[in-house]
């Protein structure tokens, strides 16, 4: 997965829980860190990826991540 797609599916789900970029972005990065993640600037390290997606509740197979089958 790249990092634009990844950052579409963050921007997505927060958008879908009508969250802010503040809520979401507390304890896992700043929320200008968040901002460049949904924007694909950046991808996400995979600690924060991880921590994002316990905050969605949203289960992800490590392959997914660094764009391999499983």
């Amino acid at each position: 997965m790249n990092q634009e797609k990844i950052g579409k599916f963050i921007a997505k789900r927060r958008k879908e829980k009508k969250l802010t970029q503040e809520e979401v972005a507390f304890g896992i990065c700043s929320t200008a860190t968040l901002s460049r993640y949904e924007n694909g600037v950046i991808l996400p390290s995979k600690s924060s990826t991880i921590k994002s997606m316990a905050f969605f509740l949203v289960t992800i197979s490590p392959g997914i991540y660094f764009g391999k089958s499983v």
